[in-house]
Formats: C-alpha cells, structure tokens, sequence
C-alpha cells in the first residue's frame, strides 16, 4: 500500500521565527493544513522535530514521527525509515507546499510507477533545487545551496514517489558539500 509522509521537521530559519515553517499561516490556516485538506484516506506520517511536538495537534489518521537534529529531507526519511519502508511505495511532501493540487497526489498513489520525481519549469530556476537529467531519467536533484551555475531548467517541487526499494538506497546518499545535509 502507498504511504503518505510529509516532511515538517526544518527549521525555517529563513523565515526567522521560532514557529515551524509548516505551521505559517496562509489565509488563516497552517501550511500543513492546507496540504492535510487534500490527501485521501491512506496511512500518513507527519515528520517533525520532536522539540515542537506540543504545536503540532494531535489528528485523526496520523502518526507523527520524529527527526531529532534535523540534517535535510534525505535525513528525515533515513531516521524513520523503519517505519517507512512497510509501505510498497510513498508519496513525499514537503510541510511547506499547500498549492500541491488534490488531484496530483491522486495520480501519484494510483500510478502504477513507483519511482516519480515532480518538477516544474521556470526561467529563474536559482532559487530551487534543479533536476539533473540524463537519458531522459531524472537522476538527481541538486539544492540551490550546491549550485554554482544554472544546471537545468525543471525545478524539484517538494514532491515525489518513491518505492521501498529507493527508499532502502537512501542511506547511502552523500551529505551536501555547501550545508552538510542530507537531501533528497
């Protein structure tokens, strides 16, 4: 069965508050609100620090589980991935993406593909993480704190599936030379 897991741990420190990034507000509701509106009815975890877990209220249908030190969304995933890795596939979420449309997540959990990696193009990709293609696959994704000049023009989201199996892979991924975190 395809899992939900929504990554809410970071800091936000480039908001510069003390408030989790996925608990701002935008018209009136948290982030995370936004996104939880939208998922159907699967198994769903809610990453977070467990520094803030009194701000996080208690839910129906959700586990919450915990990046202590947070070290990047690769981090987040490795720390729980013995819970993670029961499930065929997962649908990943970053805390701070309340356009992601209902139908999209949808589509990924009954795309028979287990591996998918959503982008968007723009003509200013410098502020996102870029999607590093060859032969047509997506083979990395490079954060905007790593590049040192425009590498594609397809954008990483903060969304994508990903199967146990490359879920298992990710504990062999490299730090990031510019923050030392561990990134998707």
């Amino acid at each position: 069965m395809t899992g939900i897991v929504i990554l809410a741990a970071g800091r936000g420190s480039r908001l510069k508050t003390i408030r989790p990034k996925a608990l701002q507000c935008l018209g009136g509701y948290p982030l995370l609100d936004h996104i939880l509106a939208k998922l159907p009815k699967v198994p769903t975890y809610i990453i977070i620090n467990p520094e803030n877990q009194a701000l996080f209220p208690k839910r129906d249908h959700i586990t919450y589980l915990y990046q202590k030190n947070p070290n990047g969304t690769g981090d987040a995933l490795i720390q729980n991935i013995d819970t993670l890795i029961e499930h065929k596939s997962l649908i990943v979420l970053n805390g701070d993406t309340p356009f992601v449309p209902r139908s999209l997540i949808e589509q990924l959990i009954s795309h028979s593909e287990s591996n998918i990696l959503v982008g968007f193009k723009t003509e200013d990709p410098k502020q996102y993480g870029q999607i590093i293609y060859e032969n047509n696959l997506a083979t990395a994704i490079v954060e905007m704190k790593d590049i040192k000049k425009k590498v594609s023009s397809t954008c990483y989201s903060g969304v994508m599936k990903i199967s146990s199996q490359y879920l298992q892979k990710l504990t062999t991924i490299a730090p990031s030379k510019a923050t030392g975190e561990y990134y998707l």
